[in-house]
């Protein structure tokens, strides 16, 4: 997003800035931040380290922890999914005990070095091991892994529309770290036992991924459906809150695509525990920044049977000069981007596709039949 904003919305960043605190509350670690700002020490808080998740291809663990219940006419804890950032404030204040503080005026200094060119892709590549704890420490979230699959996941059925070919469900989940955000869950009328999560991009909705992305001809074709609605995820004038709340987690040795990845981790969970999905069959597929998102997704995720991505960043975008932040920047991950968005050495597999879906949307279908076979 080097320099892509509309001019409304850098205007405004000087009105905004007041709006992210510096620094919220925090236990007492002894965490520095290195030359490129990121800051040092895995991010697991004081005491031992937790357990490292199941890699690469352990089985699940519990899911019992999904509850489904219905709240039919109640009102979304979030109306608007762009504006939607006090919760990812609480997640400071949950989180403070594996906070990571950085001098924020550190990023800008190593964005410009990328920009330069004075940082390296890393080489020789990691190991698929080693990539996922890099991914996992540079986004922030390493602790949350632990007993993910086990933990609690509440969904809340809000509405619920017999479209003929598939049940539409307007659902909320909510989950105790990063508590509620909505989703859109196509149950077809014949399932065929594989699952589809969507993740879309910047200014658009689950909503708007069903109707312009044909997310819903992949229910009609029998794939239970999921697509998430991201919160900060708007774009023009919208995208200040983006800023905000972007340089809000960076403060903490956090991340706002560390809060993306994990909301996906979390609807791969609620799908796979669906008595008409079979847990190896779910895929995943991204539009624009929900392929920014997925990149990352099958890095710390191998179960996934299949992935489709139609873009790929080397998350260190900014807006230089009035140092506007992205939910892609992600500055210790840009050494790594290479490796990240190369296909060929995904451990799950993946088709590279065109943005928006170009070639139509058979390709798609293929892929998804292939990857998700019995």
């Amino acid at each position: 997003m080097r320099g892509s904003l509309r001019l409304v919305v850098l205007i405004s960043v000087v009105a905004s800035w007041s709006c992210a605190p510096e620094r919220g509350p925090v236990a007492s670690l002894d965490a520095g931040v290195d030359a490129s700002g990121s800051a040092e020490g895995s991010g697991s808080g004081e005491g031992s380290e937790p357990p490292a998740p199941p890699y690469p291809d352990e089985p699940a663990e519990d899911l019992r922890g999904v509850v489904m219940t219905d709240r039919l006419g109640d009102a979304p804890v979030c109306a608007d999914p762009a504006a939607c950032t006090a919760d990812y404030e609480a997640f400071r204040v949950r989180a403070s005990a594996y906070a990571r503080p950085i001098d924020l005026a550190q990023v800008p200094i190593a964005l410009r070095r990328i920009d330069a060119g004075s940082v390296a892709q890393v080489e020789p590549r990691l190991s698929p091991s080693a990539l996922r704890e890099t991914v996992l420490d540079g986004l922030g979230i390493g602790f949350l892994m632990p007993g993910l699959d086990a933990r609690t996941l509440e969904v809340g059925v809000l509405s619920r529309t017999d479209r003929g070919a598939y049940v539409e469900m307007e659902v909320e989940l909510r989950d105790p770290w990063v508590d509620s955000f909505g989703a859109i869950l196509l149950v077809p009328a014949a399932p065929n036992g594989a699952a589809l999560l969507a993740v879309h991009g910047h200014g658009d909705t689950a909503a708007i991924y069903r109707d312009d992305y044909r997310g819903a001809d992949h229910a009609a074709r029998g794939y239970v459906t999921l697509m998430l609605d991201m919160r900060a995820m708007g774009s023009g004038p919208a995208a200040i809150t983006e800023h905000v709340v972007a340089r809000s987690l960076m403060s903490d040795g956090f991340s706002l695509m560390g809060m993306r990845v994990y909301e996906s981790l979390l609807g791969l969970k609620f799908l796979r525990s669906l008595a008409e999905v079979e847990a190896g069959r779910v895929a995943l597929i991204g539009h624009s920044g929900g392929s920014s998102t997925g990149n990352l997704t099958v890095r710390v995720e191998p179960r996934i049977a299949g992935y489709i991505s139609d873009h790929q960043v080397d998350y260190a975008e900014w807006v230089a000069g009035v140092n506007v932040y992205h939910c892609e920047t992600v500055a210790a991950l840009y050494p790594f981007s290479t490796q990240i968005n190369d296909p060929a050495d995904s451990p799950v597999p993946t088709l590279k596709v065109p943005y928006k879906y170009t070639n139509g949307m058979q390709e798609l279908f293929d892929f998804l039949d292939a990857r998700t076979a019995r």
